[in-house]
C-alpha cells in the first residue's frame, strides 16, 4: 500500500448506503503509517478496475494496534476510514494508498491477505496497468442496505442471524 495503489473485488446483492470501511495491515512499525489514506471505489470492466466513482484522501483515519503479529517484526493494525457513499448493486473494487497516490516512500505498510477466497487483488503498475497480485486483501465496507446507518453482515453472519430469529420465533410459538 505505500509504493503501490492497491485494489481488491468486491459485489453488493443490492443498492447500499456506504459509512465506513475497515481494513487491516501490517506494519514494521507504526510510523510506516503516512498520516492518510487514499480511498477509491472502481467500476468493475470485466475484472480489473475501470472507472473511480468515490474516493478521496482521509486524514480523519482510526488506526489501532490489535497485538496480532505475524512474527516477523511486523505488527498487525485496525484501519477505520469514515466514508459516505451509495453504490446500486454490482460489482466494484476497493483501492487503498497509503498516504497521498503521490507519496511512493517504501514504508512498510502492507493490507492485510485473508489467506483464502479467489485471490484477484490487484496492484497498479504505471507500465502494466492493473497486475493480479495474487492476494485476496481483508476489508469490511459499513453501512446499509438500500441507505441508513449500521453494518453489512458477511453472507455467513446474515444466514445465522436468520437462523437464530427462526428458532427465537418457534420457542416463542410454543411456549404460547
Amino acid at each position: 500500500m505505500s509504493e503501490q495503489l492497491v485494489a481488491e473485488n468486491f459485489t453488493l446483492s443490492g443498492a447500499t448506503n456506504v459509512t465506513g470501511i475497515r481494513l487491516w495491515s501490517i506494519q514494521d512499525t507504526a510510523a510506516a503509517y503516512r498520516g492518510s489514506i487514499y480511498w477509491a471505489i472502481y467500476s468493475d470492466l470485466g475484472g480489473i478496475p475501470d472507472a473511480v466513482l468515490s474516493g478521496g484522501t482521509s486524514s480523519i483515519v482510526s488506526e489501532v494496534a490489535t497485538g496480532n503479529s505475524t512474527g516477523f517484526g511486523y505488527a498487525e493494525y485496525e484501519i477505520n476510514i469514515a466514508a459516505s457513499f451509495n453504490l446500486a448493486a454490482g460489482n466494484y473494487w476497493l483501492a487503498l494508498h497509503n498516504g497521498d497516490l503521490s507519496d511512493n516512500s517504501s514504508a512498510e505498510m502492507l493490507w492485510s491477505t485473508t489467506g483464502g477466497g479467489s485471490a484477484d487483488g490487484r496492484y497498479l503498475d504505471s507500465t502494466f496497468g492493473w497486475v493480479q497480485s495474487g492476494n485476496e486483501q481483508a476489508f469490511q465496507l459499513d453501512g446499509t442496505p438500500g441507505g441508513g446507518g449500521g453494518t453489512i453482515p458477511e453472507p455467513s453472519t446474515l444466514a445465522l442471524m436468520s437462523l437464530a430469529l427462526l428458532a427465537a420465533t418457534r420457542a416463542r410459538q410454543r411456549s404460547n
